[in-house]
């Protein structure tokens, strides 16, 4: 909730948030609490007309807990990974690709180690399912600079 005239301004660990805020915090992680009313939250300007709480957390009492900034959540991320190969139908004979069994598939190539040339070009082969519609190409990567590569375009399949 935004602040009005009668809500309160509230600071935890110094940094100003909304009163929303107050319900992550749990009782065993509070230090202090102070709280200013009239005269004594003019200081705050006309943000403090409504009165002013001001926690202080502890610290060290949860790993995961962030007291720094509410607003911010902490991830890890697999990091590198070994590809694995995708499959791919070849259709080597008459037989195969003639089959009645549909192919149906909702990804339809993936491949974690294409080559560009040094035209800054790249081919790739991919049999589509046999149901008609839209594909979209996306196509993500990470230069040898360590610039992050991503292209989404659509091919129409009739």
């Amino acid at each position: 909730m935004r602040p009005n005239m009668t809500t309160p301004l509230v600071f935890i660990d110094g940094m100003e948030t909304y009163i929303d805020d107050l319900d992550i915090i749990g009782p065993n992680h509070v230090e202090s609490v102070e709280v200013y009313r009239g005269a004594d939250a003019t200081v705050f300007g006309m943000k403090g007309q409504g009165g002013v709480i001001r926690i202080n957390t502890k610290k060290g009492i949860d790993p995961n807990y962030t007291k720094q900034n509410f607003h911010v959540k902490t991830v890890s991320p697999l990091g590198f990974q070994f590809t694995k190969e995708f499959y791919s139908p070849v259709y080597e004979t008459p037989k195969q690709k003639n089959s009645v069994s549909p192919d149906l598939r909702t990804t339809i190539y993936w491949n974690p180690d294409l080559k560009i040339t040094d035209e800054g070009k790249c081919t790739f082969d991919f049999y589509t399912a046999d149901q008609p519609g839209t594909y979209s190409v996306v196509i993500e990567g990470v230069t040898q600079e360590g610039l992050l590569i991503h292209s989404v375009e659509k091919i129409y399949y009739e």
